[in-house]
């Protein structure tokens, strides 16, 4: 089971994004359409961005000034911004934890590079990031109070326990090939079940059903809405599914984002 999931650079983030923002309202129909015009080709942007025209690059920096103030994260979800926090809490990239050990420091915020790996968004042929993505999730609140002396002794958290951060220490690693043979090699040997967020601008699901079609699986259950039960006991669409052979189903989670049990339980 896999929420979210980058599986094939040559269809996931960027080249997604690029096409569920123009369908979601997010950019200008000039841009697009000169997107078009000038045949940019954005398969394995994350690795091959540089190598793209520089029309395609000079319309690439006016979509991220575009959707910069969007929650990649949920494009219909707020935008937290890092100004507040940072009134209330101090500029400092870290904070200070007292415990049994002396003194440990924790990190306040976190950037795109920390957050998902894969998301570009500076401009090119400039250092200085245009703006950064992770400020609109709404996170570092959670940072704070969990690492707040009095909050951790009332929840009887050990004083030698490590100080909390919303990103783990993860070696990742970005491979060209992406996941995607994965899915073959587990062909009829699992269930698989591939779920994904619809309001995802990190890993949209656009991109997701690329790299699914090219599997070429035949169909075993046909595109079809599922659903839950509100409050007042009527259904309502939770998102759709379909099923492939090998085992494989797609179910997408509607109204969610990158972080989809975040949003959906």
């Amino acid at each position: 089971m896999v929420g979210n999931g980058v599986t094939d650079w040559k269809y996931d983030t960027f080249p997604a994004f690029i096409e569920m923002a123009y369908w979601h309202g997010l950019y200008d129909d000039d841009t697009y359409n000169a997107l078009k015009a000038n045949q940019c080709d954005f398969s394995y942007f994350e690795f091959d961005g540089d190598k793209i025209s520089d029309a395609c690059k000079k319309l690439v920096d006016r979509f991220n000034d575009l959707t910069a103030d969007i929650n990649v994260y949920d494009v219909f979800g707020k935008c937290y911004k890092s100004e507040s926090f940072f009134k209330l809490h101090g500029s400092s990239e870290f904070g200070l934890l007292k415990s049994d050990n002396g003194l440990r420091a924790y990190k306040k915020y976190f950037t795109a590079e920390d957050y998902t790996p894969w998301m570009r968004r500076t401009k090119f042929n400039q250092d200085k990031k245009l703006k950064e993505i992770p400020p609109c999730v709404w996170a570092k609140p959670f940072i704070a109070y969990l690492n707040d002396p009095k909050i951790r002794d009332q929840l009887h958290i050990d004083k030698s326990a490590p100080t909390w951060d919303i990103c783990a220490d993860v070696d990742y690693t970005t491979n060209r090939t992406g996941s995607i043979d994965v899915y073959t090699e587990l062909k009829g040997l699992y269930r698989m079940l591939k779920y994904t967020g619809d309001a995802d601008g990190s890993v949209p699901t656009y991109g997701t059903l690329q790299w699914i079609k090219e599997l070429n699986w035949k169909v075993t259950d046909e595109w079809r809405p599922y659903f839950i039960i509100d409050e007042a006991g009527n259904q309502q669409v939770a998102g759709y599914t379909e099923s492939r052979e090998g085992g494989f189903t797609l179910a997408t989670v509607h109204g969610a984002g990158h972080m989809a049990p975040q949003w959906k339980r």
